[in-house]
């Protein structure tokens, strides 16, 4: 999926315009693993994944990032019984 390809699928996803996108492809790890208790371990890798960061036009947003307002509760007045 190329740079193009992700813009376009931003802006028609969550309706913005997208100005500028950067991609890096972050290599797996290596993993070890057994095939049983007297088994020679192996080393196997994760898969690769790539990452897109978004530049978008200055007052857009996406709303799923947006954190949601906290309603807080009414403070209540303190009995007095003395």
């Amino acid at each position: 999926m190329g740079k193009q390809e992700i813009a376009r699928m931003v802006e028609k996803e969550f309706n913005v315009t997208v100005t500028d996108v950067r991609t890096l492809i972050r290599n797996g790890k290596k993993t070890k693993y057994s095939k049983g208790k007297h088994a020679y371990p192996g080393i196997t890798h994760r898969q690769d994944k790539k990452f897109a960061y978004v530049k978008l036009k200055k007052g857009d947003s996406i709303k799923v990032f947006d954190e949601p307002e906290e309603t807080k509760p009414a403070k209540s007045a303190k009995k007095e019984d003395k």
